[in-house]
Parts: structure tokens; sequence; C-alpha cells
């Protein structure tokens, strides 16, 4: 004899999601997934709209920290048969090769940030938009029929806006800033392609991709290629390369490891494999570990539903690292070697001096420092007048006071610097001033071209060319005027500096 067993979920399972291992950006990107998976799925459609219409695919989230989070997005849309499916609890889509596979996201993510959601959509081309309101709490205790409002829409564009409000916790300044830093990340992929636009309270979240390598002897960066590998008969690719001095740092190191376009692993806590960064505390504090980062591509790995893990079978995870390691090693070594170490390289050493001299040497710099006059002292009072009077409502940035007590003066010196960021990069790279015999007021333009250009570029050469261009300055001061005026010496190492970086 035998018998059954009548299987079946209950509504007040959905109870459960509240309890899922989230952090609130991976819940975010349960929605940002299932807008680009959209996009994707119908991306010449919607590009030739987007171009007679001069817009992009983006997709928005608005929230008022508390109260609500709503997730917008000009996709495709919905159809009422596939709003239908899209809230049926564990119901893949057809194609599962893409960013949505599961069927849980939109439900999970939902149910995990608040106790209501609705769903607002309008499939491309339709004259009429659905709307769904979701109550958690309704469903689970045995509501099982939501009704779907039909309206009638001639002039919306197609999309899907989605809205949790009653949130189980509101969002704080600190979590706001990690969710924009960790969303930016988990999406490098279509934010540097220009695929996608996505906002943050109207504001348009950047991926910085300004990466600094360091170089080798010849002036090569230390960024290569993976050589593509298999591991169970799935692909392995992507790049590692190595932070240049004053970049890096322990939350931008790592490797992202990203799974069909999007990061399922990213900085700032990006994987570190054992055998390339080293183990626990010593590993993840080392110089590795702040200087060595890249990507790694796993499209054929499995990953968790809620996308924030890769799903590793038997030895997959430890033949990835052994491999990685066989082809880094030597990356591992460079990363590790202190950069003072490193610049004493007797190669690293010539590559600098030729550098410089290089800059130096220009037709550039040679016109300037032949052929162009010396200011007149007018000139030169007047760049300086100017720029001292835009301070007269501003605090320095930085404020320094020296007692002085000598058979000279017994008196206080201060020294006030504007570190001038908002001033235009035509002005003077340097203003110094001497008010008075107890102040000093130095004026430091960081928009100068120079500067700019100067930025994560070796140190050591910059030290020979700005000290090879005071030399210059005050040669062409002596030899045209007769004689030295700091400030005229300033004015014409300026105009040095912006010859210098015409250079490259």
């Amino acid at each position: 004899m035998s018998d059954f067993i009548d299987f079946s979920i209950g509504n007040n399972a959905i109870l459960s999601y509240k309890r899922l291992d989230y952090k609130i950006w991976f819940a975010l990107s349960e929605f940002v997934d299932n807008s680009l998976q959209s996009y994707r799925a119908n991306e010449e459609l919607l590009n030739n709209y987007y171009k007679k219409n001069n817009k992009g695919f983006e997709v928005a989230i608005t929230t008022n920290k508390k109260d609500s989070i709503s997730i917008r997005d000009n996709s495709v849309g919905m159809d009422i048969n596939e709003l239908k499916k899209a809230l049926q609890i564990a119901n893949p889509p057809s194609d599962t090769s893409g960013l949505s596979e599961f069927g849980m996201g939109l439900k999970t993510a939902s149910c995990w940030l608040g106790d209501k959601f609705s769903i607002l959509t309008k499939k491309f081309g339709s004259e009429h938009s659905y709307k769904v309101v979701f109550d958690v709490n309704e469903v689970a205790n045995g509501k099982s029929k939501i009704e779907i409002i039909e309206l009638r829409d001639t002039t919306s564009p197609s999309g899907t806006t989605i809205e949790i409000y009653e949130l189980h916790k509101s969002i704080a300044t600190n979590t706001e800033t990690k969710i924009k830093d960790f969303l930016s990340n988990i999406y490098r992929i279509d934010i540097r392609e220009q695929k996608m636009k996505l906002l943050w309270n109207t504001k348009e979240l950047k991926y910085d991709e300004d990466l600094i390598f360091w170089k080798a002897a010849d002036g090569t960066p230390y960024r290569k290629p993976i050589k593509e590998f298999y591991v169970n008969g799935k692909k392995v690719t992507g790049w590692l390369g190595i932070y240049g001095e004053g970049a890096g740092g322990r939350n931008k190191a790592g490797i992202a490891v990203i799974r069909r376009g999007r990061c399922i692993q990213s900085q700032p806590n990006a994987w570190m494999p054992i055998g390339l960064y080293g183990e626990g505390y010593e590993g993840t504090n080392s110089t590795v570990a702040q200087r060595l980062f890249g990507e790694i591509n796993l499209d054929d790995f499995d990953v968790s539903h809620t996308k924030n893990a890769i799903l590793f079978h038997d030895d997959e995870e430890d033949e990835i690292q052994d491999e990685l390691l066989k082809q880094f090693s030597d990356f591992k070594k460079v990363a590790g070697t202190p950069f003072k170490k490193l610049k004493e390289d007797p190669d690293m050493k010539k590559l600098q001096e030729e550098t410089a001299q290089e800059k130096l040497n220009s037709a550039a710099v040679t016109n300037y420092v032949i052929f162009e006059d010396v200011p007149t002292e007018k000139v030169v009072k007047e760049t300086k007048a100017a720029a001292i009077k835009e301070l007269e409502n501003r605090s320095p940035n930085i404020s320094v006071q020296y007692k002085v007590d000598n058979e000279l003066m017994k008196k206080t010196l201060t020294v006030d610097i504007f570190v001038d960021a908002n001033k235009s990069h035509n002005d003077e790279y340097l203003i110094i001033e001497y008010p008075n015999d107890e102040k000093i007021i130095v004026v430091i333009n960081n928009s100068h071209p120079y500067y700019q250009k100067a930025i994560g570029d070796d140190p050591v050469v910059n030290h020979l060319v700005s000290t090879a261009a005071d030399a210059l300055a005050e040669w062409k001061c002596r030899f045209q005027s007769g004689e030295i005026k700091p400030d005229t010496i300033r004015l014409l190492k300026d105009g040095i500096l912006r010859a210098i970086q015409k250079v490259d």
C-alpha cells in the first residue's frame, strides 16, 4: 500500500525572505539586474528608440532614507502576462543565460527591504500600463489573489518602476555612501562602456577608471591579461595589474570577480586569493594587498541566488588560485617590494633621468626659455594682486605659526596656505605674498596643468623637472633683467612648467 504527501509551499514562506543574507546594495542590485537584462534582451530596439529621442538606457534609484525606495528604468517594460510571471515565486525566465536566472530576485529583495511594494510597468509600444500593489503580510496570511490594475496610457514611455515602502530599516548617511560605492563597482562594466546610466537620488554614479600602474624600467605598465584557462570546462579570463606610487590602498586592491558583465565581488571587498595575497591579517595588510589588483571573468561558474558569491564546486577555487599564482608570481614579487627599493634599481634611475631630460629638452621648453620675454614688473604685480584679492573672504586650508625669538626679532610668524582648487588652470601655479613681517600668504593652484598632469607620475622625475625649472627661471630673470626678483622667477617658472606639460 502506498500514499502521497501533498507537498506545497505556504504563502507565509515569503516572511523568511526578511532573514536572507543580503546587504542593501545586493538587494538593490536585484532590481538593477532585472532592468539591465531587459535592456540587453532588447538592446537593438531600444537603442534605435533612444537615438531618435536623444536618450539612453538608465536606471534611477530614489530614496527618502526612512520611508521608501523606488527603482525606475526606461527599458522595454512588461505586458500583463510578463508581470504575472514576474510575481510568481521561483519561476525562472525562459532564458537563464543572463542576469535574471532564478525568478527570485524581485520578490526576495522587495520583501527583505520592506513590508509593501508596488510595480508600475508599461510595455514598449503599448497603450496601457499595469500596476500591482503587494502587501507582504497579507500574502503571508493567506491572500492568494493580487489585483492587477490596467491603466489607459498613451503618453508615458515604456519601462518599470518598483517602489518599496514601510522599510524595515532606514538608510543612514554612511550606509548611503557604501551603497553608491558598491553599486558603481558592481556595474562598472556597463557604466564605463556607457551602456547604462545609473543614478542615485538624481546624481549619476561614476566608476573611477583613472588607473595608475607601476611601470617597469622601460616604461611598460605592470598590467597583463590572464592567459585563458579552463577549470571543469569553465573558462577563466581577465587581467591583473600593480598600482603605482600614490595610488592603490586596501580598499582599491584585490581582484573583482565578474560574471556575465556584473561584479559579484568587488572593491572595497574584492577577492584576495591566498596564493597571491597571503593568509590572515598579515596577508590582507601586506603591500601586495594594497597594490595588486585586477578583474577576473567567471561567466560559466554558478552563483548564489543572492548573487553575492560564486559557488565553486569541488576544487575549482583552489585550481583557479594555483593557476593565478603560476601566471602572476612575478607580479606578486614586485607588488611586495617597497617603492623605495624598486626605485633604487639602476635601470629605473636611468629611465627617470631620461624621462626628465626628454621633458626639459622639448621644443616648447626651448622656445619659452630662449625667446619668451621676462614679464614686466607691472604684469607681475597685477597677476599677484588679482589672486590675493580672491582670498579676502576665505579661510586658509592650512595655518602654521612659528615663535621667532632671536637678536633680530621677537615675533610670531604665521604662514597661511590656501590650496585653491577652484582657481583656473590659466592662473599661476604658486603665489607668495608678505603683507607684513609677521605673515606669509601662500596660494597653491591645484588646477594648474602641470600639477594635474604630474599626479601619479614618478615623483623623482617631477622633482628633477621642478628643480631644473627653478634654475632656468632664475637664469632667464638674471640674463634678461639683470636682477633676481622672486615673484618674477615664479611667473617665469610657471611658463616653463606649462611648456613642459605639453611634452608626451
